[in-house]
């Protein structure tokens, strides 16, 4: 908390890891529970955040995802997208994210951060020539074990992951097949459990049993 670790209790946790993470950080898990955390497949991705300083529109600013085949990356977003339309004017400066993923991602392991950068940029040039010379910033990070993808045998591990854990709620894309609608769901339904289990709580103060307050 603030730059300083603390230890502190809760009546329930939302634990929003990666499978193999929650796996790790929760105790006394039932037994498949934590076999099927730990079985969810994991697949590589190599990512790139760019921060650019244009000071006029951009020929993407109206896109917010491109698929790129036959590139240095396969997918690149405009991460400024949702901003464009809700301006008066464009503001200068932007931020685009690119990546790829599974097997075509695993040669980039073994090639220096400075050689993926810039085979990045010289696609992301290729693609947009607009972008040259106004990259102000970039951040490159290699994850052995980003996405969770579905390999056969993994509907058997569902009734594991959706088992009831008490005061633990998981949330995250490796609990359904949607990626980012999976993680929203999941999360919202934690929520939905917690306030109806925080509902039926009572805490015990000096003078007598008290209904605890459901906030946001």
């Amino acid at each position: 908390v603030e730059g300083v670790e603390q230890e502190l209790l809760a009546r329930h946790a939302v634990v929003a890891t990666k499978a193999f993470e929650a796996a790790r950080l929760i105790t006394d898990l039932p037994s498949d529970t934590r076999a099927a955390l730990e079985g969810i497949p994991y697949g590589p991705t190599v990512v790139m955040g760019i921060l650019t300083n244009e000071t006029r529109g951009m020929p993407w600013d109206d896109l917010y995802a491109l698929a790129t085949p036959k590139r240095a990356f396969s997918m690149l977003f405009n991460i400024a997208n949702v901003l464009r339309p809700r301006s008066a004017g464009r503001e200068p400066g932007g931020s685009l994210m690119v990546y790829r993923s599974a097997h075509a991602a695993l040669e980039l392991f073994d090639r220096s951060d400075a050689d993926v950068e810039q085979s990045f940029l010289e696609s992301l040039y290729a693609v947009y020539p607009e972008a040259r010379g106004i990259v102000q910033e970039t951040l490159l990070l290699k994850m052995p074990r980003m996405l969770p993808y579905v390999a056969p045998g993994r509907a058997a591990l569902q009734p594991a992951l959706e088992r009831h854990l008490g005061r633990i709620h998981l949330a995250g894309d490796y609990l359904g097949g949607f990626y980012t609608d999976t993680s929203i769901s999941t999360g919202q339904e934690a929520a939905r459990e917690i306030r109806t289990a925080l509902q039926g709580e009572v805490a015990v103060t000096s003078s007598g049993p008290t209904p605890l307050p459901v906030s946001a």
